[in-house]
């Protein structure tokens, strides 16, 4: 199959497309020089994509992982990305061996492969292979055939109308004949439904194929985690943790990674006031009951409950909780296929914000509460600190605070870094330098 020179690329797409598919080039180019033997690219072919998926036997996947380490590529189990100005790019490589494919040699995938024009080792898989690829992907996905999926059967069918008929022959000897049929049923039907998916996977299981072959198959469907990877980014106001959330969840769209933002604000005393009335001494009386539903004059902490040796501490104790169990609320809520949450403000801010309100406006020891909220709220997988000094953050947004309340923030900050193991980046670094950093050490922790 021929592929376009880079010439032509450059002719016919926009510079940014343009420059993309260059470096499309440039990768798989270099990939091909550093391999002895033949690998399929199973994904989108070169220049086309943001990605190179490959499926490997085992000596070309150790040729194919030092070439990434050589080039500074950073690993996320199978994948291996690149971030630049050109945007992310993606290296998948799948292990064509018998333990993940139950016990079947997935050799015969690579019979009738078309070599790439220009490569040496690159191939297309032939027609019959990418079906049998695609079946097993729809049981991977749990019923699921996606868009990139569909057109690529399309595609096959158009040069290889018979393709069914000699992917049944390899999907015998792979034991996916029910992944097959679970493909072309998927292929036929419109109707993309959960009832539809959870269908296909039924018959998928009752179907007679090798219990070795369905067991391996099911262990790739089931989800890495239970809740998505939580990141957080904390700072003062004008540190640039809103900027720094939105293009990492494009980035992270483009790296075909499931992502969802969520701001996590403090939540004031004030909300608390009626569900904890009994805490407030005015309550026990009709003319504090009349002042407590009127607004009060101090949003953090009632007046009946700044005195006195347990009041204060049951009151910031109870505030500490409720944001806790907030923060849990937004981590755990269900979001459809959310594999990674973007948290604009989290746990850390909360923490800066007890201790600010409560220990450093009104003067009440709040150590235990602290304490509490740490042990009571959740944690990020991955958590930064934009840290910018009062000053910056005060000529960034004048809106809330004086240059020397956010110098005080922005010491409570430092302070919690240790104790939610944050990575510390200067938030006055330019925007481009910031947004790489984080989104390797997210890439890593997916």
């Amino acid at each position: 199959m021929g592929l376009p020179s880079v010439s032509e690329v450059q002719s016919v797409q926009p510079r940014d497309a343009a420059a993309a598919a260059v470096r499309a080039l440039s990768v798989a180019a270099a990939v091909d020089a550093a391999l002895t033997d033949r690998v399929l690219v199973i994904g989108s072919l070169p220049p086309f994509g943001r990605d190179l998926d490959l499926l490997v036997r085992l000596p070309q996947r150790r040729q194919v992982v030092e070439w990434c380490v050589a080039s500074g590529f950073v690993p996320s189990q199978d994948r291996w990305a690149t971030f630049d100005a050109d945007g992310p790019y993606v290296i998948d490589v799948e292990h064509a061996e018998r333990d993940r494919w139950g016990g079947r040699d997935p050799s015969v995938l690579f019979a009738d492969a078309e070599p790439l024009t220009c490569f040496r080792h690159l191939a297309r898989p032939s027609p019959a292979a990418v079906l049998v690829l695609a079946g097993r992907s729809v049981v991977a996905r749990r019923g699921r055939l996606s868009a990139g999926t569909r057109a690529r059967v399309d595609r096959v069918l158009d040069r290889d109308p018979d393709a069914w008929t000699t992917a049944e022959e390899v999907a015998r000897q792979l034991g996916l004949r029910g992944a097959l049929r679970a493909l072309r049923a998927a292929h036929r039907s419109r109707v993309d439904s959960p009832p539809a998916r959870a269908g296909r996977v039924l018959r998928y299981l009752l179907g007679p194929d090798p219990v070795r072959v369905k067991a391996a198959l099911v262990r790739e469907s089931l989800p890495r985690r239970l809740r998505p990877t939580v990141v957080s980014l904390s700072g003062l106001d004008g540190s640039g943790k809103s900027t720094q959330v939105r293009r990492l969840r494009e980035a992270l769209t483009q790296l075909g990674v499931p992502s969802t933002d969520q701001w996590a604000g403090f939540a004031t005393s004030r909300k608390l006031y009626g569900i904890c009335s009994l805490l407030d001494r005015r309550a026990w009386t009709p003319a504090g009951r009349r002042e407590l539903r009127a607004q009060p004059l101090d949003p953090f902490v009632p007046p009946g409950c700044r005195t006195g040796t347990m009041a204060p501490h049951l009151w910031v104790g109870l505030a500490a909780a409720f944001n806790a169990l907030q923060l849990w609320w937004l981590t755990l809520r269900p979001r459809s296929r959310t594999q990674v949450l973007l948290f604009d403000r989290f746990s850390p801010d909360t923490a800066v914000k007890l201790d600010y309100f409560f220990g450093h406006e009104r003067r009440l020891d709040v150590r235990f509460e602290r304490a509490l909220f740490r042990l009571l709220a959740p944690r990020p997988a991955v958590g930064f600190l934009l840290a910018v000094p009062g000053e910056v953050s005060h000529a960034r947004r004048q809106e809330h605070w004086g240059p020397r309340e956010l110098e005080c923030m922005a010491q409570l900050y430092e302070g919690h870094v240790p104790r939610f193991g944050l990575r510390r980046l200067d938030g006055r670094r330019p925007a481009d330098d910031l947004h790489r950093r984080i989104l390797r050490d997210v890439w890593r922790a997916l």
